[in-house]
């Protein structure tokens, strides 16, 4: 889903910087994504991508500073990702739930708070888990 919307955003003119703890995946999104600009190809888009670790507020922080400094500015941000293990309550351990969280409740505490500091007046912010 989170490559759906990235095709989306490219096909309107967005130039993306995305973020990931699969690199494999960051390329074959960055692939797909190339060119496409209203399903025409055009040179001057230039996506990027990071490996991030968004239970690391270092790793969030320095891939939105380098996004700005690579593309300039930051306009509007999609935080769309989660981890959910399907475990009944008295079956699930301490480190699962503890996993769980650090990515669902503060990797996107660490993405929001670093993504405003860099956001100008009128940007926008969608935080949407990708698990149900």
């Amino acid at each position: 889903m989170g490559l759906s919307i990235s095709k989306l955003l490219a096909s309107k003119g967005a130039v993306l910087s995305l973020a990931d703890m699969n690199e494999h995946g960051l390329l074959k999104a960055i692939e797909c994504l190339r060119g496409e600009v209203n399903g025409a190809l055009k040179n001057q888009q230039h996506h990027i991508y990071t490996c991030v670790d968004v239970r690391d507020s270092t790793s969030v922080n320095n891939w939105i500073g380098r996004t700005v400094e690579q593309l300039g500015r930051l306009d509007g941000a999609v935080n769309f990702a989660g981890v959910a293990k399907m475990a009944k309550v008295i079956d699930e351990t301490d480190e699962s739930w503890a996993f769980q969280m650090d990515v669902n409740a503060k990797g996107v505490f660490f993405c929001l708070r670093a993504q405003l500091r860099h956001m100008k007046k009128r940007g926008s912010i969608v935080s949407r888990k990708s698990v149900e």
